[in-house]
């Protein structure tokens, strides 16, 4: 009897474990098996690498001195759908990419809402002239550099009705702009549709 006791406490554990955890597993990151009609992680990675693609086969690229690399803001990136997206999430991989090229320098000191600053930049600079600091090791101004281009974007949405079903078509716009005379010196538009259920939401 007590042995029955024992298994039935540990089959109501396990079922406990397993019911906080909602029945979660991993998956694939690079899985198509699980796709919504709003935009996801493969979706972000397909706009990434389809932009990168464009961007080494330019002309603009691939002019750029290894030494001498472009100082490089990430400017706004406009969100035009009705899904709450994280736009820095959207510009990630590409700015990582053009970092890791040696052709692009990114600047944190100033971005849109496609980036972010890093505040320790200019708080670092408060210790001038304060005496609890050693003014050797204190930044000197002009240190800065200046930006040069800016990596800015939009990503837009369409639903259509066909039939009892709906069409939902995404375009990510992403453009690299010479800041000292505005000239858009390369850009790429992704195009990503998809098909689904009248009933589903694009959220």
């Amino acid at each position: 009897m007590r042995m029955i006791r024992n298994i039935a406490t540990t089959l109501l554990v396990a079922f406990s474990f397993y019911g906080c955890a909602g029945g979660a597993r991993y998956i694939d990151t690079a899985s198509t098996e699980y796709v919504s009609s709003s935009l996801d992680l493969n979706d972000i990675k397909k706009a990434a690498t389809d932009s990168l693609n464009s961007l080494y086969k330019s002309g603009y690229f691939n002019r750029i001195n290894i030494d001498n690399p472009v100082v490089l803001a990430v400017s706004d990136f406009t969100n035009d759908t009705t899904i709450k997206l994280d736009m820095e999430q959207i510009t990630a991989r590409i700015v990582e990419e053009l970092q890791n090229s040696g052709k692009f320098l990114i600047t944190r000191a100033i971005s849109g809402s496609g980036g972010s600053t890093d505040r320790m930049i200019d708080r670092s600079r408060q210790a001038r002239n304060d005496e609890e600091y050693n003014q050797d090791t204190v930044v000197e101004k002009g240190e800065k550099l200046a930006v040069s281009a800016s990596l800015t974007g939009k990503v837009g949405q369409r639903i259509t009705r066909v039939g009892s079903d709906q069409r939902v078509d995404y375009f990510f716009k992403i453009e690299i702009i010479n800041t000292k005379n505005g000239i858009s010196v390369w850009s790429k538009t992704i195009d990503i549709s998809k098909m689904s259920s009248g009933n589903s939401s694009v959220w």
